[in-house]
């Protein structure tokens, strides 16, 4: 009782037909976004670099300006040096997004220095040191106190508050 035909084996059958394996492209929409996510972490890594250099670099130069001028002031014990570094550092800074913060001194200049954070960071004896200390000796210098409030200075001091006009003590833009 075989149902198959007699004839079976002489059928014209074609070969089984496989189609072409699956290839690189057209490619499917997963790999274009993977590549649109990667062009764009390069494009914003680039940015953020770029950024850095602008701003990154000068804020990090006046921190070693103002740790290097510790270091030096405990070889050489000379005060009014130490506080004038430490003025320069920070003036040369604010210079970059403001140029009358070079015109200030004395307490015109901690007073705008102290209107830059949300709470004034030089007081009492870091506030004279600052003021008076590059001009003439003082009796004493909170020198680490001194070095620790500018670089805290340094971390709030932003390029938009910086770049606003400076008032003087009596109001007027200078």
């Amino acid at each position: 009782m075989n149902s198959q035909p007699a004839n079976a084996q002489a059928l014209p059958l074609k070969d089984i037909y496989l189609p072409d394996p699956i290839g690189l492209w057209p490619l499917a929409p997963g790999w274009w976004l993977l590549i649109i996510l990667v062009l764009v972490l390069i494009g914003t890594a680039i940015w953020f670099w770029q950024y850095d250099r602008k701003y990154g670099a000068p804020k990090r130069q006046a921190r070693d300006l103002i740790i290097g001028a510790y270091t030096q002031w405990k070889i050489d014990q000379n005060n009014e040096h130490y506080c004038e570094t430490i003025n320069q550092s920070l003036k040369r800074y604010w210079r970059l997004y403001n140029k009358d913060a070079g015109a200030l001194s004395g307490k015109d200049w901690v007073l705008a220095l102290n209107r830059i954070g949300q709470s004034p960071i030089f007081t009492g004896d870091l506030a004279h040191s600052l003021a008076s200390g590059p001009y003439r000796p003082t009796a004493y210098i909170p020198h680490a106190e001194l070095q620790e409030a500018a670089l805290r200075w340094l971390k709030v001091a932003n390029s938009k508050a910086l770049s606003l006009p400076i008032t003087s003590t009596t109001g007027a833009t200078q």
